[in-house]
């Protein structure tokens, strides 16, 4: 059976919809970095590449210039959606 939400609600409802996917792509880009490493046999990551702090030397484990420039270009879009999640969640709050 379907829910209605009250029409106040929906535009939060759709807010956060949005922070699912903005997570979703996130998560992916964090799949694709990882798989990429086990697929190149490289030792697994120590830490969390989904936080930003654990970025460092994650692109350079690579040799291949091409596979690098992929690593750094995921890097820096988990980086801005990131920035922009953190600012929809605040203004959801």
């Amino acid at each position: 059976m379907a829910y209605p939400y009250l029409a106040k609600w929906r535009a939060t409802r759709e807010l956060l919809r949005r922070c699912m996917y903005i997570s979703h792509r996130c998560s992916e880009l964090v799949d694709h970095i990882q798989n990429t490493n086990t697929l190149y046999n490289l030792p697994a990551f120590k830490k969390k590449l989904s936080r930003k702090y654990n970025h460092d030397g994650a692109a350079e484990r690579f040799e291949d210039p091409e596979v690098r420039k992929s690593i750094e270009v995921g890097l820096e879009m988990i980086e801005s959606l990131d920035q922009i999640l953190k600012k929809l969640e605040w203004h959801i709050e």
